[in-house]
């Protein structure tokens, strides 16, 4: 009995210690787990705030920066700085200064000139009054001076001529002829059969003309001096509008102060560390709103610079 007794309370306190013993090193490792857990979770909260953070951040700082157009491509295509003008003359045309009844007059030589013209297919020349009295202050000059020459001894020519009487012109030419010819028709034919005087009448381009026929002393002997003005007013082409190229000068000069204004916060922008807060903020709002008033301003200027590059195409097209 003693025996079964002790073979008892020796089995019961092997079987306490053995519950003990796994009760003590079960709460260890419980202990261990929920430490482990705990900072696991620990770490995994601090990455969730840290991505939430960084999350946020980029929220707040994450404003697109607009790419900033290049100005426009397109160039204004320059007007020379003087007109083209063109001034045709060919040598002085001779004939006899032998006296007869020989009576010219103005308005037949225009008459005769127009009707050559039309022979060959082109438009009548128009009678302008400026190039008539060009015209006539030659013929006076010349018996004056007493010269026979496109350029008097002073140096002025038939561009002169036609400032000197305010008569704005894309092209001018002048014929000259000497001579008691019998009739206006004769005084035209003389012309017509000389090639370079016959360049001049049938030239296209010209629109109106100024005549005048003039007979006085010249080197001792009463002669006649003959005198055709034709020209091409600058009229015939619209020159571009001044004031749209104004607009475009102006426009580009602000546009690229705008450029420069943007450029230079850009790289602000780019230096700023971190890249959050009021001021980033509100340094990227004005960057945005500076391209986009850049953007808006170079639009406007390409349309404006292709209506007058095409104004000017036609003006150089025309001339």
């Amino acid at each position: 009995m003693k025996i079964r007794f002790i073979q008892i309370f020796v089995l019961t306190a092997i079987i306490i210690a053995s519950y003990s013993f796994y009760f003590y090193n079960t709460g260890i490792k419980l202990n261990k787990n929920a430490s482990g857990e705990n900072k696991i979770a620990n770490q995994i909260a601090t990455t969730t705030e840290t991505k939430e953070g960084a999350k946020n951040e980029q929220d707040t700082t994450d404003k697109t920066i607009s790419v900033v157009k290049e100005q426009s491509k397109i160039e204004t295509k320059e007007i020379p700085k003087t007109q083209p003008k063109e001034i045709i003359t060919t040598q002085p045309l001779k004939g006899s200064v032998e006296e007869n009844n020989a009576i010219l007059t103005a308005m037949g030589v225009i008459e005769e000139t127009n009707r050559q013209r039309q022979l060959n297919g082109l438009p009548s020349l128009v009678y302008n009054e400026k190039l008539s009295l060009a015209a006539q202050n030659k013929v006076n000059d010349m018996f004056n001076l007493q010269y026979f020459a496109h350029e008097s001894p002073t140096g002025a020519g038939p561009a002169d001529l036609a400032n000197d009487v305010d008569y704005k012109y894309l092209m001018v030419g002048e014929n000259l002829a000497l001579g008691n010819y019998e009739s206006d028709k004769i005084l035209v034919d003389a012309w017509m059969n000389s090639p370079g005087h016959r360049a001049n009448i049938l030239n296209p381009k010209y629109t109106e003309i100024g005549v005048s026929v003039k007979s006085g002393m010249y080197e001792g002997y009463n002669t006649w001096l003959s005198v055709q003005e034709f020209g091409r007013p600058e009229s015939d082409c619209p020159i571009p509008d001044k004031n749209l190229e104004q607009e475009i000068l102006s426009g580009k000069g602000v546009a690229e102060q705008l450029k420069n204004q943007v450029s230079t916060l850009y790289e602000e922008i780019n230096a700023m560390w971190p890249k959050s807060g009021s001021v980033y903020q509100e340094k990227v709002s004005t960057y945005n709103i500076l391209v986009e008033q850049y953007n808006r301003l170079v639009e406007s200027l390409k349309s404006l610079i292709a209506n007058y590059n095409n104004q000017v195409s036609l003006y150089n097209q025309c001339i």
